[in-house]
């Protein structure tokens, strides 16, 4: 084994518990805390670079934000309720049953029939 690596581990794990132990801190406290502060600046950018290279998230959950803020400003729960059932209703009328046929039978169906089922799956996401 590699006594002189085990040497430098034991000697930190002996600077860190006599921090921890409230003694002083020698020489290199300040030098660490210096590094910690350095690495925390460096994280803080790359996490806000993160942030700015994605804007179609940041801007997905800015509306999903501002629709769930004017959702809970409307005035009652039927109104609530009643926009909720008509978009589930019109899916499952115009929106499920030809992406269901598109999905079974779409390789077997003619061009007019296909063409058929995408508007009439066009109209029912529009009309929901």
């Amino acid at each position: 084994q590699d006594m002189e690596g085990e040497g430098m581990y034991s000697a930190e794990l002996h600077q860190r518990w006599s921090v921890a132990e409230g003694d002083k801190i020698d020489a290199e406290g300040p030098q660490n805390i210096q590094q910690g502060a350095e690495n925390f600046q460096e994280g803080a950018a790359s996490a806000l670079k993160g942030v700015l290279a994605a804007p179609r998230q940041v801007g997905v959950r800015s509306l999903l934000v501002l629709l769930t803020l004017l959702l809970g400003q409307t005035k009652g729960f039927a109104l609530i309720t009643n926009v909720a059932g008509g978009l589930a209703q019109g899916s499952l009328a115009f929106v499920v049953p030809p992406a269901l046929a598109l999905q079974l039978r779409g390789p077997d169906m003619g061009r007019t029939e296909a063409a058929a089922t995408w508007a009439l799956m066009a109209f029912g996401a529009a009309a929901a």
